[in-house]
C-alpha cells in the first residue's frame, strides 16, 4: 500500500503536467516494496505508461543500485553516482540534463544494454578515492572516451534487499549504435568479473577489526557495524561495538550511534551533568544484545534535531527525536529515540502502523503516543488475544486485525469474527490480509469493520491503482 500510494503521488502529479517533452527521475535503484521484484522498474514502466514511448525517460541512481532489465526496457538513459560517500549527485543530474537536450535536438538517439554480475561488493572497496574502485572509475571513463559512447556506469549493488536481482551491473549507453553498446557492456562486465577476488573483503569480527587498526597506529580507527546498518532495516541498537569498547578499557572512543528512547528519555529527565545509571541497547532483539549496564554522565542533550553540513546532504534537515551524549568510562556514547517514524514524516508520511506483535507493551505505548504528539494517524495491528489485552490498556483510536499468522504466514479469517466483539468501541476498525476478491470485503463489511488493509494482492499486480479501482467499482 505504501508503495502503492507514493506511486499514485508521483503519477497523479505528472498527469496534471502532462503533455511533457521528457523525464528525468531520481531513483536509488535499490527501492524495496514487498511483492515486487524491482520497484525502481516498476516506477519506471508506470511513467512510461503515462508519457507514452516517444518521451525519453532519464533516470538517477545511487551506486548501490540494484538493476534488472525492467528499468533497462522502461528507460532511455540510466545513470550511476560514482562516489562513496556519495557526493556526485549534483554532477551526474547535470550529466543526465545535458544528455537529455542532446536527445532533444536530436544528435543523441540511445541505445542502452547492461550486464549483471553475481557480486556482492564489500564496502571497503567501494571507495572511489582508492584501489580498486578507482580503477573501476578510470575504467568507465576509458570506455567514455568513445565517440559513440554516451555514458557508461558500474551499480555495486545494495546486498541488504531481499531481491532477486541483488547484485552489481554494467550499463553502457552509445548514440543509435547497440552493437557499441553491446560489446562494451560485455568489455566492462567482463573486465569487473576478472577481478572480482578485489571486490569483496572477508568478513571481521569487531575485535579483529580493531587489532587491525590499531597495528596500523593510525587514527582515529572507525569500526562499521554493517550487521546493525539502519540504512538496510536493522534496529540500530546492538551493543557489540559498545561492549568491545569497554571490556577493552578504551578511554577515548566513541559509539555514534545508538537507538535507545528509553534511555534518551530518563536523560532528558535527570538532565545534563546528572548520572544514567541503567541498561543501554540491545532491547530490539536478542541478537543485538544483551543491553549493557552503564554508570554514564550525562554530558549534554538534544532535541534530535539537525541539518547536515558535510558534501553528501548538505542542508537536508534531520530529526533523530530526543538524543543524550553519554560519558561510560572513557567511552562517549550518543542515544538517539525513534527514527523511522521521524524519518518517515520528514518525507511527508502522515500515518504510520505499528505491528502489537513486533513490540513489548511499553515500545509499543512510546510509539503511540510519539505518533499523538506528532499529530500522526495511527493504526495498531492485533492477530492474537494477547495482542488484544495489549491494545485494551492503550485504547487506539484505529485498530487492525490481521487474520494472517505472522509466523507461519497462514490465513485464519475467522479471526476477523472471534475478535471484532473485543475491539475498543469507539475505535475504527481496519481488517487486514488476504483480500482477493470483493466476497470477503463484504463479509467483513457485514461484520462492522469500517475499512481494510491489502498489501501483497495489490503489489503483486502489474497495476495495483488499477486493480484498486476495479474492486472500489465492484463493492
Amino acid at each position: 500500500m505504501c508503495f502503492d500510494r507514493y506511486s499514485q503521488e508521483l503519477l497523479e502529479n505528472l498527469k496534471s503536467q502532462l503533455p511533457v517533452d521528457g523525464i528525468l527521475l531520481s531513483l536509488h535503484g535499490s527501492f524495496a516494496a514487498d511483492g515486487i521484484d524491482d520497484a525502481d522498474g516498476r516506477v519506471l514502466q508506470e511513467v512510461r505508461e503515462v508519457v507514452g514511448e516517444s518521451c525519453p525517460i532519464l533516470a538517477v541512481h545511487d551506486l548501490h543500485c540494484n538493476v534488472s532489465q525492467v528499468s533497462i526496457d522502461a528507460a532511455d538513459v540510466i545513470l550511476v553516482m560514482r562516489t562513496y560517500p556519495h557526493i556526485d549527485m549534483h554532477e551526474r543530474a547535470e550529466e543526465a540534463v545535458s544528455i537529455l537536450d542532446k536527445i532533444f535536438d536530436g544528435s543523441i538517439k540511445p541505445s542502452m544494454v547492461f550486464r549483471s554480475l553475481p557480486i556482492l561488493w564489500s564496502a571497503p572497496k567501494m571507495i572511489d578515492s582508492e584501489p580498486p574502485m578507482r580503477d573501476a572509475i578510470r575504467e568507465l571513463e576509458k570506455i567514455e572516451q568513445q565517440t559513440e559512447v554516451v555514458s557508461c556506469s558500474l551499480g555495486v549493488g545494495y546486498q541488504w534487499i531481499d531481491s532477486p536481482v541483488v547484485g552489481a551491473s554494467a550499463i553502457v549507453v552509445t548514440n543509435d549504435d547497440p552493437e557499441s553498446a553491446h560489446q562494451n557492456a560485455n568489455q566492462l562486465s567482463e573486465w569487473i568479473w576478472e577481478k572480482r577476488s578485489q571486490w569483496t573483503n572477508p568478513s571481521l569480527k569487531p575485535h579483529e577489526a580493531l587489532k587491525m587498526g590499531e597495528e596500523k597506529g593510525k587514527y582515529p580507527i572507525i569500526l562499521a557495524d554493517q550487521a546493525d546498518n539502519t540504512g538496510g532495516g536493522a534496529p540500530g541498537d546492538s551493543t557489540e561495538i559498545l561492549r568491545l569498547f569497554i571490556q577493552k578499557g578504551l578511554k577515548d572512543a566513541a559509539v555514534l550511534y545508538l537507538v535507545d528512547p528509553e534511555a534518551a528519555s530518563a536523560a532528558h529527565e535527570i538532565g545534563e551533568g546528572g548520572k544514567l545509571v541503567q541498561p543501554v541497547g540491545g532491547k530490539s532483539h536478542p541478537m543485538c544484545g544483551p543491553p549493557i549496564n552503564i554508570d554514564a554522565e550525562i554530558v549534554s542533550l538534544s532535541d534530535g534535531r539537525f541539518v547536515y553540513e558535510g558534501p553528501m546532504w548538505k542542508g537536508v534537515e534531520e530529526n533523530l527525536g530526543l538524543s543524550a551524549l553519554l560519558k561510560h568510562q572513557g567511552v562517549s556514547i550518543i542515544i538517539i529515540s525513534k527514527k523511522q517514524i521521524l524519518q518517515g514524516m520528514s518525507h511527508g508520511s502522515d500515518a504510520f502502523l505499528l505491528i502489537a506483535e513486533a513490540l513489548n507493551y511499553n515500545d509499543l505505548a512510546d510509539l503511540y503516543n510519539l505518533g499523538l504528539n506528532e499529530k500522526l494517524e495511527t493504526l495498531v495491528e492485533i492477530h492474537d488475544r494477547k495482542n488484544l489485552l495489549t491494545i485494551n490498556e492503550l485504547s487506539p483510536t484505529i485498530v487492525g486485525v490481521n487474520c494472517r499468522n505472522l509466523k507461519k504466514m497462514e490465513l485464519d479469517f475467522s479471526r476477523f469474527e472471534r475478535f471484532f466483539p473485543k475491539l475498543p468501541k469507539d475505535s475504527l476498525k481496519v481488517a487486514e490480509s488476504g483480500f482477493k476478491s470483493t466476497k470477503k470485503i463484504k463479509i467483513v463489511e457485514q461484520l462492522g469493520y469500517d475499512a481494510i488493509l491489502m498489501g501483497t494482492s495489490l503489489m503483486k499486480s502489474k497495476n495495483p491503482g488499477k486493480k484498486l479501482e476495479r474492486i472500489i467499482k465492484q463493492l
